[in-house]
C-alpha cells in the first residue's frame, strides 16, 4: 500500500514555478508550524502545493495545481483521504488532523491566489466606461415625504 506522503508527492509537476504563499495568507507561518508539529511529511508536500499556488501566473496554471491537489476524483488530498479506513486507529487519528489541516491550507491559498489574479485581471477598481450612465433625478420630492 502506498504512504499518504507518495500520493501527495506523485501529483507534484516540477514545471510549477514556485512562489511565497506568505503573500497570499498571513496567517501562513501559524497554520504551518501548527501542521509540521502533526505530521512533517504532510507538511512538506503541503508546502510545495502551496508554493506553486502562490507561483501560480494565470488561471490555467492555477486551475491545473489545485485540480492535482484538491480534485475529488483525482487529487491527491482526495486520494490520501480515501486511504484513511486502512489505517490504524493512532494513524488515523494523527494523519486524518495533518490532511485536514493541509487541505484546508492549500484551499485558502488558492481562493486567496483566484481572487489576486481576478482583480489585477479586471484592473482592480476601475471605471467601466462602456456601461450607461446614470440619468439625473427630475422633479421634485412628494409632498408628504420627509425632508433629508
Amino acid at each position: 500500500m502506498p504512504a499518504i506522503h507518495d500520493i501527495l508527492t506523485r501529483r507534484l509537476d516540477p514545471a510549477w514555478k514556485p512562489g511565497e504563499p506568505s503573500s497570499l495568507l498571513p496567517e501562513y507561518a501559524e497554520r504551518m508550524a501548527a501542521l509540521v508539529t502533526t505530521e512533517p511529511q504532510i507538511a512538506r508536500a503541503t508546502a510545495i502545493f502551496a508554493g506553486a499556488i502562490a507561483g501560480a501566473d494565470d488561471l490555467a496554471t492555477l486551475q491545473s495545481i489545485r485540480n492535482a491537489a484538491l480534485s475529488r476524483e483525482s487529487g491527491a488530498y482526495s486520494e490520501a483521504l480515501a486511504l484513511m479506513p486502512t489505517l490504524s486507529v493512532d494513524e488515523k487519528r494523527v494523519s486524518g488532523k495533518a490532511l485536514n489541516l493541509g487541505k484546508a491550507l492549500v484551499e485558502a491559498a488558492e481562493k486567496a491566489k483566484r481572487d489576486a489574479l481576478e482583480r489585477s485581471r479586471d484592473g482592480g477598481d476601475a471605471i467601466d466606461v462602456t456601461l450607461p450612465g446614470r440619468r439625473p433625478w427630475s422633479g421634485r420630492p412628494h409632498v408628504l415625504a420627509p425632508e433629508p
